[in-house]
């Protein structure tokens, strides 16, 4: 009992813009953790609880401390798993106990005891105090819902998958084509399986999605009949000048825009692996720099702990700062030398955990507030200023005077291209525009042989701006192709060497719905397209998209009024005849009339008018659920 009184409890957080922690714990990579607070007092043997923050925030793992704090670098095997690999910092070593990756114990279902009352998960921070009870009761909480969840899919980060740099997933109408084109998506950038993406609740695929498309890393085209080459790669478009005056002049396309995108990360990715020597900073060259900084329209004013703004007065010719709160005439005087102590004592504004006492014992009498605002400005003004050493300092690689757009990938090394990020431009109805006038002499640089830095590489001018280009080995096309438009062997046979075909079936095992008033939707929509692939094809089927948020017999009956009986007609171009085959006779109306219903004449075949059947749709309002069970169990009562 001795021993188990000695153990503190602690709640590790991490932030999933910075780590991919459900992934590395899925991997079993997940090694050590940083320590910013209590670095005297974690030690090894405590227990942890770690938590994720953001969106899916939850507890993603229980693990024991297996080592005392001490100054470290991350494990290899952590490496993939961050955005920015963190430099030597204060780390504990951990076991995991309880590996929760696949099925977290997210904040919804944290008990409503009184022991987590005191419960700092989401909270800003990484280290926080936890107690043995909120430790205990997540552990009941796991063996009581059997959650448990070790690595079930082989999972490797470092290496790529094998995705086809261009794709297109063709099929009938409703089969999920653009649905699971956003999986591809995210699994090419994410460099994931489409298995393990699927066990994600789809809210937080779409959000991702749509974080990357703002970031510019995904772009999203629909082509039609009027998109045009001049929309696609480059054109002549009219712009208005503020003196009202209409000058042409050219501007990128979607394709053109994304591919210079992917390449410019290329080069900053390539750039980054030259190695440089460690960066001494100088303070008095950095302090320079940092009152041109000051002077320039780069700088608007200072910001307090408490976000409050203090304005930049004077500027010394010695360097002393005078600086005075937004709403104050009250002055005070930074001095450069005290400034500088400053900055030899922190390493960062984080360090500074009492601004007063801290400052004040530091410096003497100072007003700590105006400090520690110069101070911070200081601070995230040196990032920039080490960055332009370490350029200066890589001599080997030039860019060309025309822009990193210019700037030739010959010979990128394999390391580069699994080290920068993929980018992806999806196609929506890519069958529905003129694809060779669109492409033009794209249809050829998208070829993976023929992409920049590969051995058959080729570029081009530009017909509009006379510019070369060429396509960026880490640009991904994917295409969506609707079949009941269009066949795959009715498409440009250039387009069908150069593109992977996916075909999306339609999948009524997804139907999992209780019976609608007794109708079963899976064997329904089974029935339904096995009698459309006789009469028709496979490539004019219904997909199971149409039904899968059909919840009760109104729904059922709104998707075939709406939906399946147009697609049918349009299938069977109004031959209800057909639609009768598939459906059943409950479905459709004999029209009857007789030689009463035309105009007075002799017409000597007037009896092969009256004597033919002719149908019509019947109101889908007016069915009973037994016309649906017949569809597929013609002998129902």
């Amino acid at each position: 009992m001795g021993n188990k009184s000695s153990i503190n409890y602690w709640l590790f957080q991490n932030n999933p813009k910075r780590f991919k922690l459900r992934e590395a714990l899925q991997q079993e990579a997940l090694k050590t953790f940083v320590v910013k607070a209590h670095k005297g007092k974690i030690k090894k043997g405590d227990k942890v609880i770690i938590w994720q923050t953001g969106e899916d925030a939850g507890c993603y793992a229980l693990a024991t401390i297996a080592s005392n704090v001490e100054n470290d670098q991350v494990e290899e095997q952590e490496v993939p798993f961050f955005k920015e690999v963190p430099k030597e910092t204060k780390r504990v070593h951990l076991n995991i106990d309880y590996n929760l990756w696949s099925k977290p114990i997210t904040k919804d279902f944290i008990p409503l005891s009184k022991s987590f009352d005191r419960f700092y998960g989401g909270l800003s921070g990484t280290n926080y105090k936890a107690t043995e009870e909120q430790f205990e009761e997540i552990i009941n909480l796991v063996e009581q819902q059997d959650i448990l969840a070790e690595p079930t899919i082989a999972y490797n980060p470092q290496t790529s998958l094998d995705h086809p740099l261009n794709l297109i997933l063709y099929g009938a109408p409703g089969t999920g084509k653009t649905y699971h084109a956003i999986n591809y998506a995210l699994s090419i950038i994410e460099n994931r399986t489409m298995e393990e993406l699927e066990m994600e609740p789809r809210g937080a695929l779409r959000h991702r999605f749509n974080e990357y498309m703002e970031e510019g890393w995904i772009q999203y085209v629909t082509f039609h009949p009027s998109f045009a080459y001049e929309d696609f790669v480059e054109g002549i478009k009219p712009q208005t000048t503020q003196q009202g005056n209409v000058v042409y002049e050219v501007e990128d396309g979607v394709f053109k825009y994304i591919s210079l995108t992917a390449k410019r990360h290329l080069v900053e990715v390539l750039l980054s692996l030259i190695p440089v020597q460690e960066v001494n900073i100088d303070y008095e060259a950095l302090y320079s720099s940092f009152l041109l900084y000051l002077e320039s329209d780069d700088f608007n004013s200072f910001e307090s702990r408490t976000g409050k703004r203090m304005l930049l007065q004077k500027m010394a010719r010695n360097g002393n700062l005078t600086v005075r709160p937004e709403n104050s005439f009250l002055a005070y005087t930074i001095f450069k030398t005290k400034l500088k102590k400053l900055y030899k004592a922190f390493q960062s504004v984080d360090d500074i955990k009492h601004t007063q006492n801290d400052i004040n014992l530091l410096l003497g009498g100072v007003n700590t507030r105006a400090y520690w605002s110069v101070f911070n400005e200081l601070k995230k003004f040196e990032p920039s200023f080490v960055q332009a050493l370490m350029e200066a300092e890589q001599g080997d690689i030039q860019l060309p005077e025309e822009g990193i757009d210019a700037f030739e990938l010959s010979n990128l090394s394999e390391v580069a291209k699994n080290k920068a990020n993929k980018f992806v431009l999806i196609i929506d109805e890519i069958n529905r525009g003129n694809i060779a006038g669109i492409f033009g002499d794209m249809i050829t640089l998208i070829e993976e042989d023929k992409r920049e830095s590969n051995s058959e590489a080729l570029k081009i001018i530009l017909p509009y701006s006379k510019t070369y280009f060429c396509v960026p080995p880490n640009l991904h096309i994917i295409g969506t192709m609707n079949t009941a438009d269009r066949s795959v062997e009715s498409l440009d046979a250039a387009l069908r060497r150069r593109f992977t075909f996916v075909e999306q079936k339609p999948n009524a095992e997804v139907l999992n719905q209780v019976p609608v008033s007794g109708v079963d939707l899976k064997r329904m929509l089974t029935k339904i397209n096995e009698r459309i692939a006789i009469l028709l094809d496979e490539d004019h089927l219904i997909g199971h998209s149409y039904f899968i948020e059909v919840n009760n017999f109104a729904e059922l009956k709104s998707i075939f009024a709406n939906k399946i009986l147009p697609l049918l007609q349009e299938y069977f171009y109004g031959d209800f005849g057909k639609i009768g085959l598939v459906l059943g006779k409950e479905f459709l109306e004999e029209r009857k009339f007789s030689s009463d219903d035309f105009a007075n004449f002799d017409y000597e075949y007037m009896h092969e008018l009256t004597d033919k059947k002719i149908y019509q749709i019947r109101n889908v309002e007016e069915l009973e659920a037994s016309a649906f069970i017949r569809i597929y169990e013609k002998d129902f009562e």
